[in-house]
């Protein structure tokens, strides 16, 4: 899977990507997801400090510009602060055919009944309601659904996939092979 294909597909909270890169370059896989919609925060990091390359990089999706080299703890307080700014812009509702889920108040409904759901089957639910248009991986899903400190297998996904499956039923959640799961009607 290249780069811009996990950025379309895996729903990163930042993507840093370097301006010379092999193939695409960093400035056309930037173009090329905001001709997309995804609009994940992206720092390019690069050697070009001219003005005219930081306008280019701004003027085609950029959200921040780093030139190298630069400082590590600048980086991290530049994630930061685009985490936090990503964070304010989160839905209060999201849809898919009869399904609605509310993240603020936890609540999910198939058909405006409510549905009973263990934490780890909303988050997965969560997860795959805000990527309805895309595939979502098993890497993605480990990383979002359980803890870092959690020792899980796949195995433990597709288990939690197919307990999902029958609690949402007429939906179904497809296995696209190679890639992850994606919603369907």
């Amino acid at each position: 899977m290249t780069g811009l294909d996990y950025a379309q597909y895996a729903s990163p909270d930042v993507i840093l990507i370097d301006w010379m890169l092999p193939g695409l370059s960093g400035i056309e896989i930037v173009s090329a997801l905001r001709e997309t919609q995804i609009d994940t925060p992206i720092i390019l990091l690069t050697a070009k400090g001219e003005i005219e390359d930081k306008l280019t990089a701004f003027s085609l999706g950029a959200d921040d510009y780093m030139v190298k080299p630069f400082d590590i703890d600048e980086l991290n307080m530049r994630i930061l602060a685009l985490n936090r700014r990503a964070e304010k812009r989160l839905v209060s509702r999201l849809t898919f055919s009869e399904l609605t889920l509310q993240p603020e108040k936890g609540t999910v409904t198939l058909d405006d009944h409510p549905l009973a759901l263990t934490k780890k089957e909303y988050l997965l639910l969560e997860l795959l309601m805000h990527h309805s248009d895309g595939v979502v991986s098993k890497d993605l899903i480990l990383d979002k659904v359980w803890d870092i400190d959690d020792d899980v297998s796949q195995n433990a996904v597709e288990a939690l996939i197919g307990r999902l499956r029958k609690k949402i039923t007429p939906i179904t959640i497809r296995s696209i092979r190679n890639m992850g799961y994606q919603l369907s009607d």
